[in-house]
């Protein structure tokens, strides 16, 4: 990434600025035929998705990022795993 740039992509990862519900600091790869890697670090996760289905929208992503850290954050809360 360039200093000072708001692209949210640099060296083949996209970062943050690509998923609004993230937690700051997650950067993703999303490659061809929706073979996709998203991590995590602020809930120690890395999610992995291999497909051949096409593409998924940033919008449901995104969506799915929030429940995950709805759900994260209820666990935390809660102190329940599973």
């Amino acid at each position: 990434m360039v200093p000072n740039d708001d692209t949210p992509y640099g060296l083949n990862w996209w970062t943050a600025g690509r998923f609004p519900d993230a937690p700051e600091g997650t950067f993703a790869t999303l490659g061809f035929n929706n073979n996709n890697c998203i991590v995590i670090p602020a809930w120690d996760m890395v999610v992995v998705r291999l497909g051949l289905d096409g593409a998924i929208d940033d919008e449901k992503w995104n969506n799915f990022i929030k429940i995950l850290g709805e759900v994260f954050k209820y666990n935390l809360l809660s102190n329940k795993w599973g």
